[in-house]
């Protein structure tokens, strides 16, 4: 079976994109950002995975209060979360 040039070019394309992914997954943390609805200067951040997931055993008992109570009063004191990619330096 052999695949036709544009077949292969999809192919190449699509290695190449995947390839810049894993670039960038490897080159970002992330962080979950809980606006405030009142002030835009303020916010609570909290690391996450790329999908918004927190380990909340990974919190200390300080900031598990807090992610809980942001996130209980979302809609009220913080707009819903946005998850934010930060660069790593990976020297």
């Amino acid at each position: 079976m052999s695949l036709s040039t544009s077949q292969a070019g999809a192919g190449v394309r699509l290695f190449a994109l995947q390839q810049v992914q894993s670039l960038f997954a490897r080159s970002c943390a992330y962080r979950i950002r809980f606006q405030s609805v009142q002030d835009e200067r303020v916010s609570l951040e909290f690391p996450c995975d790329a999908e918004g997931h927190v380990e909340l055993d990974a919190l200390d008992e300080h900031a598990r209060a807090d992610y809980l109570f942001a996130r209980a009063v979302v809609g009220g004191e913080f707009r819903r979360p946005a998850v934010v990619a930060i660069a790593v330096d990976a020297r």
